[in-house]
């Protein structure tokens, strides 16, 4: 019998208080919509389809056991569950602690035939909104969850609490990724191809105007370097003094908020170009490496 591993905590700010489960489909469901009476929010149980080896972060997640939709909404709740009732596609629905009369917010969580690995999550998230776009198109899709470390609140009765098990079959969620993971890869080789044009472009303009060359040239140079050039990145990463996580640079200051304990950058810039601040309540701050580069004096 295919058995679901997911791991449990105590409310969300106890990251280092895991508890790992595994169940099975029916009694992952059960777990999910036990009657419980409703709390504050700090303080409701939390719980992520992932295993970690260590601390709850994207980069210590194992495998992934379920798919998981946040609604709020934009789609009916018993729209969802009519549509995949109507598809024949297996999965589990139940309102949140804050769902209401006036508005729908409910979780989706769609089983795994097999556990899907941490190196290929972000392929089964661009499976699942690929799916969700196909049937509610002019509906957005929630893409916190692109996040392997993402938590989830468990359902909480309220007069008005519903959930619905909807039987059918598992889609092939491996084979949709692997779908999409060939896609990233034509798009990252057109990126790099892109890259190395404004690259060759670059260093030809920096050459023909190396010995008149203005300020503002070189400013353009170092733009577009930064924009492109993994080398440059990492050497821009180590001047500013930012921890290496491998494929990111991390806890550099943010010139907007002045916290450091949210900020990135990717090496590669094929995957995400710009640098940001996630403390997206108070400030949520999005410029490119270059502009970051160059109010820290890079150039």
């Amino acid at each position: 019998m295919r058995t679901y591993s997911i791991t449990a905590f105590p409310n969300i700010y106890q990251k280092n208080n895991q508890v790992r489960l595994s169940y099975s489909w029916e009694t992952l469901c059960k777990f999910l919509g036990k009657q419980r009476d409703p709390v504050e929010k700090l303080k409701q149980i939390a719980w992520s389809p992932a295993l970690f080896d260590g601390d709850r972060a994207n980069e210590n997640a194992i495998k992934m056991s379920c798919l998981v939709v946040d609604v709020d909404d934009y789609v009916p709740v018993t729209y969802c569950g009519a549509e995949l009732m109507v598809r024949g596609v297996k999965g589990y629905i139940h309102t949140s602690v804050s769902h209401s009369d006036k508005q729908d917010k409910y979780r989706l969580v769609l089983p795994l035939a097999e556990d899907a690995p941490a190196d290929m999550w972000m392929h089964y998230h661009a499976a699942l909104k690929s799916w969700w776009n196909s049937i509610w198109k002019d509906s957005p899709f929630d893409e916190s969850t692109k996040d392997a470390a993402r938590l989830y609140f468990v359902g909480y009765y309220s007069p008005i609490f519903w959930e619905s098990h909807i039987s059918g079959k598992i889609l092939d969620w491996k084979g949709r990724a692997q779908d999409e993971k060939k896609k990233y890869e034509q798009e990252m080789q057109r990126r790099r191809e892109e890259q190395e044009r404004r690259l060759k472009e670059a260093e030809e303009n920096r050459k023909k105007y190396e010995r008149n060359r203005s300020a503002s040239d070189k400013r353009k140079y170092m733009y577009t370097l930064l924009r492109n050039s993994e080398a440059e990145r990492r050497k821009f990463a180590a001047f500013l003094g930012a921890i290496d996580t491998g494929d990111r640079a991390v806890k550099w200051t943010c010139p907007k908020c002045s916290k450091s304990d949210c900020t990135y950058f990717y090496f590669d810039p094929t995957r995400y170009p710009s640098a940001y601040c996630n403390h997206r309540n108070s400030c949520g701050w999005k410029e490119s490496v270059g502009y970051l580069a160059e109010i820290n004096g890079y150039f």
